[in-house]
């Protein structure tokens, strides 16, 4: 039931993250620590989380994904070699700019 729960959670930081409103950026980030509360390995609640940081992040964002990812990487050890990973694609994406 908590995992569930905790990817209905990170479902719903995920789309909050994207949207360019300051209401759904707080929203993002309280979905997104909901999701870690009751399942602290879902990845996806992790990518929400970069991805609000992607977006409102300011200067200290690169530096934040990259805490994000070494978290992830110690749930999955192979999330760096898949080709899908947006922790990464967030990352370059932040390095470019």
């Amino acid at each position: 039931y908590k995992n569930i729960v905790s990817d209905f959670y990170s479902s719903l930081a995920y789309v909050a993250s994207c949207v360019d409103v300051n209401d759904n950026s707080l929203k993002a980030l309280q979905y997104a620590n909901k999701s870690l509360e009751l399942n602290s390995n879902n990845i996806e609640a992790y990518e929400a989380l970069a991805t609000h940081l992607y977006y409102n992040g300011g200067v200290e964002k690169n530096k934040k994904i990259k805490e994000i990812i070494t978290k992830v990487e110690k749930i999955d050890t192979n999330y760096k070699n898949s080709k899908d990973n947006l922790l990464y694609q967030l990352l370059d994406d932040n390095s470019k700019n």
